[in-house]
């Protein structure tokens, strides 16, 4: 079961509609009506754009890379859903509209630029303009995930995330990393996991990010609040672009989290 969650009526701020009729809803949630223990997060899930900006005066093919969304992540979130049985947010609007993984005030939050391109649509906006992405966006997916909250008791969640291997003329020698902050246990079950399973692979903790409070909204402001066990994967997104791939890695993760899930008390 999945349904769309957000608002269907328009954004409006100072007389401007940010979404229209006809325009996606920001957020999906994958069966909603699951008591499972596990919530999947999926922040960059969908490169999807409203009619009012215009396509960001951004190329199709940009729009299509790892600068709009996390390539890969989205088929693997869902499979993974189907086969926990647990349910899934998905953010379906570009994080270049508005990065649903970022403090509001923070400047990645709607980035001018991205990997050294620039992003045209978000150059000079104003306050109102900015506030309107942060309600027309990243309010119906926080909504999203308080509903799931309220729907059941949870007590553990996992955020699914993939990187590209060159960013900014530098590469990025793995092929998967573990992101945390304080829950070490955690972590330290899905890294062994992943490494005995994919023994030649290289796997390694807050690779190729660092969990930060300005930069991650999941773990600073949605799990270690809450007190969830809670972990990031990053996976390098030339080993998922394929469904063969992609259908592995869920398999991978899959039992990564089975094995948290035996640890709870």
């Amino acid at each position: 079961m999945q349904i769309s969650a957000g608002v269907s009526e328009c954004h409006q701020e100072g007389g401007v509609n940010l979404l229209a009729e006809g325009d996606p809803e920001p957020v999906t949630i994958v069966n909603a009506a699951s008591a499972s223990n596990v919530v999947l997060i999926c922040e960059h899930a969908g490169n999807m754009l409203p009619k009012s900006v215009d396509g960001l005066g951004l190329a199709a093919e940009v729009m299509s890379s790892h600068i709009a969304l996390d390539i890969g992540v989205a088929p693997i979130a869902r499979r993974l859903a189907d086969l926990l049985d647990a349910p899934l947010v998905l953010q379906n609007y570009s994080r270049l509209v508005y990065d649903c993984n970022r403090d509001h005030t923070s400047p990645d939050a709607i980035p001018t630029e991205s990997d050294g391109v620039p992003v045209p649509g978000n150059t000079n906006l104003t306050d109102i303009e900015k506030a309107m992405r942060h309600r027309a966006v990243f309010k119906p997916y926080a909504e999203a995930i308080e509903a799931v909250f309220k729907a059941c008791p949870r007590r553990i969640s996992f955020s699914i995330h993939s990187f590209t291997r060159t960013y900014q003329d530098t590469v990025r020698p793995w092929h998967a990393g573990i992101l945390y902050r304080q829950d070490f246990l955690t972590a330290r079950i899905l890294l062994e996991t992943l490494r005995q399973r994919l023994p030649e692979a290289e796997i390694a903790y807050n690779r190729p990010y660092h969990v930060t409070r300005k930069h991650d909204w999941f773990v600073t402001r949605f799990a270690e609040p809450r007190r969830l066990r809670h972990g990031i994967f990053e996976i390098c997104n030339a080993m998922i672009r394929e469904q063969p791939d992609q259908d592995r890695w869920s398999n991978h993760l899959l039992a990564a989290i089975r094995n948290v899930l035996q640890t709870l008390d």
